[in-house]
């Protein structure tokens, strides 16, 4: 049904879909013919066992009917809110996921065709650790994956990482560790830029990266990106040579926050003498989700004071090419997603029940 998200039916670029069962995170995808969802589902489904947590996947169709759902892990002790990553590489589709076993915690991965049903069979065991382990990101290379993750060890936070074959089988022994391990880091994002990868993180209100080889071998030690006390939620992404990466900015004893970024090189290096301001104003944000067009970078974030999905275009030069924060979604939207879909953006957001899909032209800006 198209329905703009206070109820309205004349925006034709708006699908709500619904009503989903309850989760607490999802990941979007679009795989050229329809939107994969992975939820965090909590509801007891009966066609998914007696089992109250599982990753469900959901495939929606242009039109916004769900035309399929598969039960992709059934476990008896998922966590209430444990993390879900996925990458899409043309055919295929691979799912990270943190869930409990009987022997303590797992980073699990699925491999499986877009257009075809899930085999718990063909579930790999990516790390088993007793200690926590969240805040799940996947980037593909043209040929293997690569997972981060947070590991919390010794009441110490460290960000390791695993290269994953296109079978959805670990290529290493064991993963490896990308921080320094030392104090806590946290909130991981990868990004490969036709040759390397590198990650980003926050290590104490602080930004690093460090740069990675296909095969999982550290190129460089931590290079200190944003030094200001005050930085969290990174997210980094990769215009084929360098990268743009955004972040918050905290101020002290207030919600209000700031969304930044910078121009990275392709050696890891800062490129802006000066952190890049992208929100217009100061408010309780979320952290950004962005993709590159081919053309621009394009950042989606959350204004939950305001009940506001925003979103910039930044130039492949780190331009801010809009004067300000455009208006996407209205209303109780939250966790917004956004995928370019090669004509168009696609913003996805969630409420309690529904998600609600907008799409947009990169060149103009939707009406709400």
């Amino acid at each position: 049904m198209k329905i703009l998200s206070d109820g309205r039916t004349t925006d034709q670029d708006v699908l709500k879909i619904g009503i989903i069962p309850k989760y607490t995170d999802f990941h979007a995808s679009f795989d050229g013919e329809s939107y994969n969802f992975f939820l965090n589902d909590i509801e007891d489904l009966s066609d998914c066992g007696e089992y109250e947590d599982r990753v469900i996947w959901v495939k929606v169709n242009k039109n916004g009917e769900i035309v399929s759902r598969n039960c992709v892990s059934s476990y008896k002790e998922l966590p209430y809110n444990f993390s879900v990553g996925a990458a899409y590489n043309g055919d295929d589709i691979l799912l990270a996921y943190e869930n409990k076993g009987s022997y303590g915690n797992l980073i699990s991965a699925l491999l499986f065709s877009s257009d075809k049903d899930i085999q718990e069979k063909n579930q790999t065991i990516v790390t088993r650790r007793q200690s926590s382990q969240y805040d799940l990101d996947i980037a593909f290379d043209g040929t293997n994956y690569m997972a981060v993750w947070v590991e919390d060890t010794d009441d110490v936070e460290k960000i390791y990482g695993d290269i994953i074959n296109e079978s959805g089988k670990s290529l290493l022994e064991t993963p490896f560790l990308i921080s320094s391990g030392e104090i806590n880091e946290s909130q991981p994002s990868v990004a490969f830029n036709g040759n390397e990868y590198m990650v980003a993180w926050d290590q104490e209100k602080k930004i690093f990266g460090k740069r990675i080889t296909t095969e999982g071998e550290i190129i460089n030690s931590d290079t200190l990106i944003f030094n200001e006390n005050a930085a969290s939620s990174p997210e980094i992404v990769s215009d084929g040579s360098g990268y743009f990466l955004t972040w918050i900015k905290s101020y002290a004893n207030s919600e209000e926050k700031m969304i930044f970024g910078m121009k990275i090189s392709e050696k890891g290096e800062p490129l802006n003498p000066y952190p890049i301001e992208i929100s217009e104003s100061s408010s309780n944000y979320s952290k950004p989700e962005m993709i590159f067009d081919g053309e621009n970078f394009f950042l989606v974030w959350m204004d939950n004071k305001n009940y506001v999905v925003f979103g910039k275009r930044i130039s492949k030069n780190g331009l801010v090419l809009d004067n300000e924060d455009i208006p996407i979604v209205r209303g109780v939207p939250d966790n917004p997603k956004v995928i370019y879909n090669g004509e168009k953006y696609v913003v996805f957001s969630k409420s309690a029940e529904y998600i609600i899909i907008k799409t947009m032209s990169p060149i103009r800006k939707p009406q709400i």
